[in-house]
Formats: C-alpha cells, structure tokens, sequence
C-alpha cells in the first residue's frame, strides 16, 4: 500500500514539474510585435472635414448636411448609453437623447447664423 502511494506520489511530482517546465517556457516566449488591422474599425464620417470650425459652418447652410451630423450624433449618444447601461435604451430615454443632442448641436450653430 504504501509503495502504491509512493509511486502515485512520484508520478504527481513527475506531472507537476512538466508543468513547471511549460510555464517557464511560456513565460519566455517572445512575441514578435502585431499590428491588429480590421474592417471592424470605425469608418471616418465622409461628411466631416477634421476642421471642427468649417464643418460646423457648413452645417449652419446646409440642411441636408445638418440634419445627417444630427443623426450621427443621436446614434453616437444612443451608443454611448447602451454601452454604460448594457441594456436596451427606453423611448422615453431615446427621446431625451434626441432633445439633449439636439439642443447641444443648435447652441453650436447659432455662433454661425444657423436656423435650427
């Protein structure tokens, strides 16, 4: 009985340290360096220039354009919450969103003469 325990005992370190010896090679694993590109990154909105200034002049004379980066924006926010809330966005919290973003965008435009 005890030469039974004895081997079973010696075959458990035998385990235990091929599995020393794997994490060490593991940890010294280096890693070349990766550069992760993707179609899952964020498209560039096509109707912004990345001149904040001329985009929000535009904005003020173009009501096609408008009305696009106002529901760009709503969808940014609408995001923006269903991710800090993980859950569905309510209608009644939709149309808070859509009131909220839209009061920010108008106090923007009106600097430019816009009418909305």
């Amino acid at each position: 009985m005890i030469e039974a325990f004895e081997e079973a005992f010696r075959e458990l370190e035998r385990a235990m340290d091929d599995v020393a010896t794997a994490t060490i090679r593991a940890n010294n694993v280096e890693f070349p360096p990766v550069e992760i590109t993707t179609s899952a990154a964020p498209e560039p909105d096509p109707g912004r220039t990345g001149d904040d200034l001329a985009d929000l002049r535009r904005w003020a004379v173009d009501p096609a354009a408008r009305d696009a980066e106002l529901w760009w924006r709503v969808d940014e926010a609408v995001d923006a919450e269903l991710e800090a809330m993980g859950a569905m966005v309510s209608q009644t919290r939709l149309d808070e969103i859509v009131v909220d973003v839209r009061v920010h965008f108008t106090e923007q435009l009106r600097q430019f003469g816009g009418d909305r």
